[in-house]
């Protein structure tokens, strides 16, 4: 009798030992779900993103969101090597200009005309822009068609002003290009650009619309690096418009999935695994900063 007693309480203590084991597992496995959980909930408040069908969608919810005054478009530049794949400016000028024109009266536009004077001193930085920049000839094409249609469109174009002592600054040694100089000369000018025009705007209670930008998408930063603050206008647009400034990358996929710098972003994961040739992605990092991915493969 004690030894079927005893073997009793084996076979139930060896019950309770599996079932104490499960229970421990369910246990386990709500705590790692948990775990799992609150850490995405963490990644997407430090990372919001959003996909829409096109462009304009969502262009139309990131200005329904931010209300700013002052938009700074920022483009990875188009390469020779890539003129088969339809650049930024190009979508910009077809597909969102027209969302923005409806709550924009001035477009200021990263380019210029070379001085009417100094006649060697322009043929040589000219020339030395056009070997480094390594652009497309049909950019130049898409920036004329970009001005025609802001016209068309009822926006203000304006493009940059430089000067023969602007060109002699670009100039060192050999005639090479001064390229640092260059790049901090940019913001400077469209930094000036844009309080002319916002004093402009006081004076006239009409002007309720914003002030939009396009460029290069190292100028517009409003959080530059510290080695590349001096090339960013977007610190002072945050100080003219009392905070009221946004930031807009447009990335074409083909010209960044493969560049080393754009692969340490800590939002490339959400790119890389969401990008498409149906959607538009909208990446957030942080306050008053959107990263556009444009649909891949896209044609016109």
């Amino acid at each position: 009798m004690w030894a079927h007693i005893s073997a009793s309480l084996v076979t139930i203590t060896k019950r309770l030992y599996f079932f104490g084991l499960i229970y421990i597992l369910i246990d386990m496995t709500r705590i790692i779900t948990t775990l799992v959980f609150i850490s995405l909930s963490l990644s997407a408040d430090t990372i919001k993103w959003k996909s829409y069908p096109s462009e304009q969608m969502a262009l139309m919810a990131i200005l329904g969101e931010a209300h700013p005054i002052i938009i700074g478009f920022g483009e990875y530049h188009q390469q020779n090597e890539m003129t088969e794949i339809v650049s930024s400016l190009k979508r910009f000028t077809v597909s969102l200009l027209p969302v923005i024109s409806k709550k924009t009266s001035d477009l200021i536009i990263e380019t210029w005309a070379p001085p009417d004077s100094c006649v060697e001193i322009k043929e040589q930085v000219t020339t030395e822009l056009e070997e480094t920049i390594n652009r497309p000839e049909e950019t130049e094409d898409e920036l004329v068609t970009l001005i025609n249609k802001a016209v068309k469109y009822g926006v203000h174009p304006h493009i940059l002003e430089f000067s023969c002592d602007d060109y002699s600054k670009l100039q060192i040694e050999n005639n090479d290009l001064n390229y640092d100089t260059l790049m901090s000369m940019i913001p400077r000018k469209i930094e000036a650009k844009c309080e002319l025009l916002l004093e402009a705007q006081k004076s006239d209670s009409t002007t309720v619309k914003a002030i939009a930008v396009y460029g290069g998408a190292l100028h517009n930063d409003i959080k530059p690096e510290t080695s590349w603050e001096a090339t960013s206008f977007g610190p002072k647009m945050v100080e003219l418009t009392n905070g009221r400034y946004i930031e807009i990358d447009l990335f074409v996929p083909e010209y960044i999935e493969n560049d080393d710098d754009i692969k340490k972003e800590k939002w490339y994961s959400i790119f890389k695994k969401n990008c498409s040739a149906n959607k538009v992605l909208v990446i957030k990092p942080e306050a008053n900063q959107y990263i556009m991915i444009l649909r891949k493969n896209f044609r016109y």
